[in-house]
């Protein structure tokens, strides 16, 4: 049986956060995905939980205090080499798209974030994950 996918949302905003986490839930019970999310309010938080967690896909705020998204994300990468990490932000300047595929992200998402594509893409790398998977990565 194939485990089910683990994304981790990663936001110092928790409404925003939540509410990503409701929409994705909702969205993996109507189409039986079976998703398991967890939400991290800040850099230090979300690393604790992914060291647990496992996570094959994260989506991430880049604009957080103290530890900005692209520190984080490069973290998570480095630490997990098979997730698949994903920038949902406000920051639209060109230099921030390009700071995000230099840092290995596969999106830079805007806020707020189409529900229809956020599912596509999540969905797309959960699939991806499951086709590629990095069995020494665990």
């Amino acid at each position: 049986m194939v485990s089910p996918c683990r994304i981790l949302i990663i936001d110092d905003s928790k409404d925003a956060a939540d509410s990503l986490m409701l929409l994705l839930r909702s969205y993996s019970k109507q189409h039986d995905l079976g998703y398991e999310i967890q939400c991290a309010y800040s850099a230090d938080e979300a690393r604790r939980v992914a060291v647990e967690f496992k996570p094959d896909v994260i989506l991430l705020d880049l604009a957080m205090p103290i530890i900005d998204g692209y520190t984080v994300g490069k973290e998570m990468i480095a630490q997990y080499p098979k997730c698949r990490v994903v920038a949902i932000t406000g920051l639209s300047h060109p230099n921030h798209v390009k700071q995000s595929r230099e840092n290995g992200f596969k999106y830079h998402l805007l806020k707020p974030v189409d529900p229809d594509l956020l599912h596509a893409i999540v969905r797309e790398q959960c699939e991806l994950e499951r086709q590629h998977p990095c069995e020494e990565c665990e």
